[in-house]
């Protein structure tokens, strides 16, 4: 469970998807809150991150720690980190918060920039010092941007010294703030470049201890899936969106959505709509919305080679972006096979986001040449494009595993004799993966 506390904030980010600054009026009380942290205990929750805005503006935020450590469940708090200081890091500990993580964007002046407040990357660095000092996990999310997509791999080199267990990166998506904000948004072909980027960082970072992970919202079955830790002890790659099956997330009025990013007006249940949380996760359809789900009709995805274990990527990526779920113009693999055609993918904002929390404007996704001519719906390149993406095969079934290829790391279906890819014979099975991804050798 993602818990967002409550929308107080004492930053002014510009990519912000709740437009956070000032509480809502409606947040849970502390009594109910304490009801909900025991529902969750009995629906079996293994841990839950409380976010905000910015948690620990709510008077309660410790006895919230408290209460959820107290039920067995891991208790994790991700923040801005400005005036997080170590007396309030302390008194977490204390509570028994497990681990903390800092939203970094970029070098100082980026950061800054990013977060409207000029002096919040130092205080982001401090907050990282004292947890190091004060023996808490520490992980930084890096969000992705068209402004600092130059700068990771030397903020790698600012975080290497602080002890950090995982840094995850993620995409900045259309919704909230950034939809407002749309020249922060990257084009899609750029994906190319931003995972080669995140790909030496992550071969680096293992050698100082440093696990780099990829988010839902990054990635897909290009060359580099093989190497993303995706949060599971078994998968070895991505396979299909979480949201409302290994996942929910609360909104500050007690708001249920099967993942927390989710467009509230299109996913979200209201306290008045459920009894129980048990109801929600065995039966609501904006909850299990992924437990059946299609391809959009005529979808670049639909068509690809690895729909059956993907399915289109992350559901809050593609929604925000085009008000459907399954068409991801930011995937790798997509990317590449454009880029192979001579052909890119950029987006264009057609609607503008109406001004409240968790809400998304829509953008069109066009394909353009090498020329820079947008691409008709009749051009018969488009064709290529589908016979490209799905390698000359028929979907993959569902019920076969990937195995990945030792000659191009790209992953293929089980029933596969060569690689669709590059014709190499000689595979490793996604079971043997964990081990192998710890061998600096192979990677």
């Amino acid at each position: 469970m993602v818990w967002e506390t409550t929308l107080a904030c004492n930053l002014k980010c510009k990519h912000c998807g709740s437009r956070a600054g000032t509480p809502r009026k409606d947040e849970l009380s502390t009594e109910d809150a304490f009801g909900l942290i025991d529902e969750l205990a009995d629906l079996g929750t293994r841990e839950i991150t409380l976010i905000g805005g910015e948690l620990f503006l709510r008077k309660d935020w410790l006895k919230l720690v408290e209460r959820i450590s107290s039920k067995g469940i891991l208790c994790t708090m991700q923040s801005g980190g400005f005036h997080l200081t170590r007396e309030r890091l302390k008194d977490a500990k204390e509570a028994g918060l497990a681990a903390i993580g800092i939203s970094i964007d970029g070098l100082e002046k980026t950061h800054n920039s990013l977060r409207g407040v000029r002096t919040s990357f130092q205080h982001a660095l401090r907050s990282l010092e004292a947890a190091r000092d004060l023996h808490i996990t520490s992980n930084v999310n890096t969000t992705i941007t068209s402004k600092n997509i130059d700068e990771l791999e030397l903020l790698y080199e600012v975080l290497k010294g602080f002890h950090v267990r995982n840094w995850q990166f993620q995409i900045v998506v259309a919704m909230g703030n950034a939809a407002d904000e749309e020249t922060l948004l990257f084009q899609p072909y750029q994906i190319t470049k931003v995972l080669d980027s995140v790909a030496r960082i992550r071969t680096s970072a293992s050698r100082v201890g440093m696990l780099v992970q990829a988010s839902n919202a990054l990635g897909y079955f290009g060359p580099y899936e093989w190497l993303w830790e995706r949060g599971s002890d078994t998968d070895s790659h991505w396979s299909s969106c979480g949201a409302g099956q290994s996942t929910m997330g609360i909104e500050a009025d007690g708001t249920i959505k099967a993942c927390p990013s989710l467009a509230t007006e299109d996913f979200g249940v209201t306290p008045s709509e459920y009894d129980t949380l048990q109801d929600l996760w065995i039966g609501s359809d904006r909850i299990r919305f992924n437990e059946t789900r299609d391809p959009p009709s005529g979808s670049i995805c639909g068509a690809c080679y690895y729909w059956a274990a993907c399915k289109g990527g992350c559901s809050w990526a593609t929604h925000s972006l085009t008000g459907t779920v399954g068409e991801n113009p930011y995937c790798h693999y997509r990317a590449i096979c454009l880029s192979e055609l001579g052909l890119k993918e950029k987006i264009r904002k057609v609607r503008d986001a109406p001004g409240s929390s968790f809400d998304r404007g829509e953008f069109e996704v066009v394909i353009e040449d090498e020329e820079g001519k947008t691409l008709k719906s009749d051009d018969p390149r488009k064709h290529r494009i589908i016979e490209k993406i799905s390698a000359g095969r028929e979907q993959g079934a569902s019920e076969e595993a990937l195995k990945l290829c030792t000659s191009c790391h790209q992953f293929a279906w089980e029933y596969e004799k060569q690689c669709p890819f590059c014709s190499g014979t000689k595979f490793v099975s996604t079971r043997a993966l964990k081990s192998i991804k710890s061998a600096t050798k192979f990677l």
